[in-house]
């Protein structure tokens, strides 16, 4: 198969992808993290796990905040914090800090003791198991490496795409040193991994939250595959809606 643009290579590859597991998957095109905008994204997640939560918020949440998301980076894993320590973090007034803590309350983030805050657990709380990032090239893979070296601030699962090639094992020494995988679409209409992401998994970070969250709030709705709209992403989804 030949490919003549990268949208066309993107889109061989969302026809033939399937993930590691039996996870669940959420697929969104030129995805907007606030430091690149991925070529691919597969948000993978646990369907009893997405349901349970959906289940103790009832109704649909709005979108979440940018200042939930931090906030939630900050409480994810420490101790009982009093409110003016997060509040500090977050630079807000009191009675925003108000606002923000009632927030996570409602949406069954948090808990409390006394005065002190608390997020509840990951394992309670991440429905997200693991976001795969693909950055894709016809030739450049130097660049297609760069981004996607970018993109291990959030996730350990980040991936060079391309079509296979003579030079594959010159590429994925090259990847092998960034910590970026290597994923290349053969002749033979499959996706082969000549090299493996050093890490898996995602990071505790405000990016992280925002997936997680709205995902559990439905925002991520199926839509045909096609080429992106540079303003919005496109979406593919394996599972129910909210």
């Amino acid at each position: 198969m030949y490919w003549q643009s990268e949208d066309s290579l993107i889109e061989t590859f969302i026809e033939l992808f399937k993930p590691q597991s039996t996870s669940s998957f959420v697929l969104r095109r030129e995805f907007v993290t606030n430091y690149g905008r991925p070529d691919v994204v597969v948000i993978e997640y646990d369907e009893k796990s997405l349901d349970r939560r959906r289940s103790e918020i009832g109704t649909k949440p709005d979108k979440f905040p940018k200042e939930l998301a931090h906030g939630m980076t900050y409480l994810s894993g420490k101790p009982w914090v009093r409110p003016e320590t997060l509040g500090q973090f977050l630079n807000v007034s009191k009675s925003h800090l108000k606002r923000i803590i009632g927030d996570l309350d409602a949406r069954g983030l948090v808990q409390f003791r006394g005065p002190c805050v608390k997020a509840r657990t990951r394992t309670e709380l991440l429905v997200v198991r693991r976001i795969w990032v693909f950055e894709a090239k016809l030739k450049n893979w130097r660049v297609a490496l760069d981004q996607a070296y970018r993109h291990l601030w959030f996730t350990g699962d980040s991936y060079v795409l391309m079509p296979q090639t003579l030079r594959q094992d010159e590429i994925a020494n090259e990847c092998r040193q960034y910590g970026v995988g290597l994923s290349v679409i053969c002749r033979n209409d499959c996706i082969k991994y000549p090299l493996r992401a050093i890490e898996k998994g995602v990071r505790n970070c405000p990016i992280v939250w925002t997936i997680n969250e709205e995902l559990v709030g439905g925002y991520y709705e199926p839509l045909e595959l096609q080429s992106p709209d540079r303003s919005d992403s496109r979406s593919f989804t394996r599972s129910h809606s909210y």
